[in-house]
């Protein structure tokens, strides 16, 4: 990818895109040195990654807290901080899944769909009626529609571009291999 492909623009500044432009080489090397291990060991090292490197860095962390506290109100103190802890992990065991798409594919057919959800998205295939489907998730957001997709289905997605430009290029080509088409929101 070159540099020149991206131009300045109102809402990126120079100093942001060279920041972002070096964000993107850094999670290159790192998923160029993940991709030499296993991928159970790729995944669970990603989650570490993101989990005591990225955010602490990035500052999600007050914002993982404002979630939970949206989510889960009335959960108490203890509880909240022992969901708090695994969320970064999550995060960062998710990317790297969706950065290892054909690996993530290979899991992922082998697991089963259940569910009265599942049985009335079937019933409405069988009749030729359209389908949207809105989805809550713990874990993987792209695992449900991987999973359609490799049996036959076409599932169009709304994704979140992320706001690195660098980073969002190849995210976008990594999640189009799971399924397409894809809608930026």
């Amino acid at each position: 990818m070159s540099w020149s492909l991206y131009k300045r623009t109102r809402s990126h500044s120079r100093v942001q895109l060279v920041f972002q432009y070096l964000t993107y080489l850094t999670f290159g090397a790192i998923v160029a040195c993940l991709s030499k291990l296993p991928y159970a060991q790729r995944v669970a090292l990603g989650g570490v990654w993101f989990q005591y490197i990225v955010s602490p860095i990035s500052g999600s962390k007050a914002r993982i807290s404002e979630n939970i506290e949206h989510v889960l109100p009335n959960l108490g103190l203890k509880d909240k901080q022992k969901v708090f802890g695994g969320v970064p992990n999550n995060i960062g065991r998710t990317f790297t899944e969706l950065f290892f798409p054909d690996d993530f594919l290979q899991i992922i057919e082998t697991c089963e769909i259940t569910g009265e959800g599942y049985n009335a998205f079937k019933e409405a295939q069988l009749t030729g009626q359209p389908v949207i489907l809105v989805a809550g998730h713990f874990g993987n957001y792209d695992s449900i529609r991987g999973r359609l997709v490799l049996e036959g289905h076409n599932i169009g997605s709304l994704y979140k571009p992320l706001s690195n430009p660098f980073l969002n290029r190849i995210y976008v080509s990594r999640i189009s291999k799971i399924g397409f088409p894809l809608f930026p929101n």
